[in-house]
């Protein structure tokens, strides 16, 4: 599948004109809650919220909690970022989309607008995908580098890094426009919160790469990259936000 958060995306171009009232957050998590139950192993859930009306009814609810989670744990997860990342999550947290009525209902349709652009992207990017079905030609393999690829698949990964790149582009553009832009603090500041990051980014990568290979299922290399990425991402946000909580409490 399209990488999780390369999802987020497909909802820049809903910043644009009437749509720019919509919170970027609840677009965001919206755009990648069909996924988030695969990284509690809620695989059944996870893919039930990947069809396109009980999957409304079931992201609603998930991206809810998600960013109510998230605007809890903004300060810590804000408190290890090195500069200028930092002061880009300054403000704009506040109350969020629990302060109004109003704020509550833009947050529910973005979530729903968000969550359906991740179902129309994988439809073209599945086996199972609405459009792969109904157009065998995107089932077709597609010869790469002396390999057999489904269009579908090659589509999956192409999509994947055009998403990324459009996301770094897009954060860097808006960083430079936050007002304050931009923020510095010290050398001995910068490094510790670099070096913290990277010691946790291993970690991550090292328990999954051990979980994985104590679980003795055989898997082929897509499903082994799957899962890993899975179980690093999770374990990378968990130290994360554990981490954040340690340095708050110390500052």
């Amino acid at each position: 599948m399209p990488w999780t958060f390369a999802h987020a995306a497909a909802v820049l171009p809903f910043r644009l004109g009437g749509f720019a009232r919509l919170p970027l957050s609840a677009l965001v998590v919206g755009s990648v809650s069909p996924d988030i139950g695969y990284y509690f192993g809620q695989f059944a859930l996870a893919t039930r919220a990947h069809t396109m009306f009980e999957g409304l009814l079931l992201c609603i609810p998930i991206g809810l909690l998600t960013l109510l989670i998230v605007q809890l744990l903004k300060p810590s997860i804000r408190n290890i970022l090195p500069q200028p990342h930092r002061g880009m999550l300054s403000g704009g947290v506040a109350a969020g989309p629990f302060s109004s009525v109003r704020a509550a209902c833009l947050a529910i349709l973005a979530l729903a607008i968000g969550a359906a652009t991740h179902m129309v992207w994988d439809s073209f990017t599945h086996v199972s995908g609405w459009v792969v079905i109904r157009y065998p030609a995107r089932q077709e393999s597609v010869p790469l580098g002396g390999l057999s690829v489904p269009a579908y698949k090659l589509l999956q990964h192409l999509s994947t890094a055009f998403g990324i790149v459009a996301l770094v582009l897009a954060y860097f553009v808006s960083l430079r426009r936050t007002p304050g832009y931009p923020w510095t603090s010290s050398a001995n500041e910068q490094r510790w919160r670099i070096v913290l990051l990277a010691v946790l980014a291993c970690a991550a990568l090292v328990i999954a790469a051990l979980l994985l290979s104590l679980d003795g299922r055989s898997r082929s290399t897509g499903a082994f990259i799957f899962h890993f990425t899975l179980t690093a991402t999770t374990i990378f946000a968990t130290l994360f936000v554990g981490a954040g909580f340690v340095f708050r409490r110390r500052a």
